[in-house]
């Protein structure tokens, strides 16, 4: 009996021992430091993470400060995250890396202080890990060739390239059109009243009222009149309504009382008719043809005889 409760207290105690490495080996956290590419071009971001686990989910990690030369440090952050179910919890401190410097690195050992709830602390150290920073150019590539603009500014550079070709076509026509003027009124031509005359002849001979055509009578009447004006006096007649052309008229010294009263009935009595359908007699169409002659007899330009003196 004194045998077995040896044997028994025996076995205890050489388990205590044997748990008691297991124990104290659990509750020193462990580490791992690395990167996201072992590899990279100049410019790309690297992400260097040291990550920490421990059993313990009170414990805190001290990260260190970083610093590569020929390397720049864009930026830095921490997490912390435990699985489902699971007994470690694992801290993670992540620096994003960058460098446009071809070569080899290498980030040093690190040293991160932890403690624990009871205020006891110690010290991790990782190991060093290697970072190539590759060029762009390939390996035969000897010159340095000129960076290519991005599609969408070619884009823009033809838009803009037909939109200034619309606009210097627009200008150029624009500006033979105020030389052909310029040059059409520099060389004498007919006076307005005789190209008038002449078209009332023509109206006359066409025969529009006898043929029932009485629209088409006031539509050449009153374009005969508002043409004779603009070209006796520079108005845009034929680009306005009557009642813009009246208004324009009553601040205008180009014709008197008496010839701007005779204007209004005709172009009046033309609207009613073109718009209107007012069925105007042979008469009336003869009294309008009156009326666009005696207002053209009254303002027609004098022309003196240059050979005369």
């Amino acid at each position: 009996m004194q045998y077995r409760i040896s044997h028994i207290i025996y076995v205890l105690i050489l388990l205590f021992i044997i748990a008691t490495p297991v124990i104290s080996m659990e509750e020193v956290p462990s580490v791992v430091a690395s990167v996201d590419r072992p590899v990279a071009h100049i410019g790309d971001r690297i992400t260097y993470t040291i990550e920490m686990k421990t059993t313990d989910p009170d414990m805190t990690f001290e990260g260190p400060e970083l610093a590569v030369e020929g390397m720049e440090l864009l930026g830095r952050g921490r997490s912390a995250g435990k699985r489902p179910f699971g007994k470690e919890k694992t801290h993670r401190i992540s620096y994003v890396l960058t460098s446009f410097t071809p070569a080899e690195y290498i980030i040093p050992a690190l040293a991160i202080i932890y403690a624990s709830p009871d205020g006891s602390k110690g010290t991790l150290k990782t190991e060093p890990v290697k970072i190539e920073i590759a060029s762009l150019l390939a390996a035969d590539d000897k010159d340095i060739r000129d960076i290519k603009p991005p599609a969408y500014e070619r884009r823009y550079l033809w838009l803009f390239l037909i939109l200034l070709s619309a606009a210097l076509v627009f200008l150029g026509r624009f500006i033979l059109r105020r030389i052909r003027k310029a040059v059409e009124a520099a060389i004498p031509g007919k006076p307005a009243h005789e190209i008038a005359y002449e078209e009332l002849e023509r109206i006359k001979a066409a025969g529009y009222v006898s043929k029932g055509m009485i629209k088409e009578y006031y539509i050449a009447l009153s374009g005969v009149v508002r043409h004779y004006l603009e070209n006796r006096f520079g108005t845009n007649a034929p680009e306005m309504t009557t009642e813009e052309f009246l208004h324009t008229l009553k601040s205008s010294d180009d014709l008197d009382n008496d010839q701007k009263r005779l204007l209004k009935e005709f172009l009046s009595c033309s609207d009613m008719v073109k718009f209107a359908r007012y069925a105007s007699s042979e008469e009336e169409a003869d009294r309008s043809l009156g009326a666009a002659k005696r207002l053209i007899d009254e303002t027609k330009a004098e022309i003196r005889d240059v050979h005369t003196q």
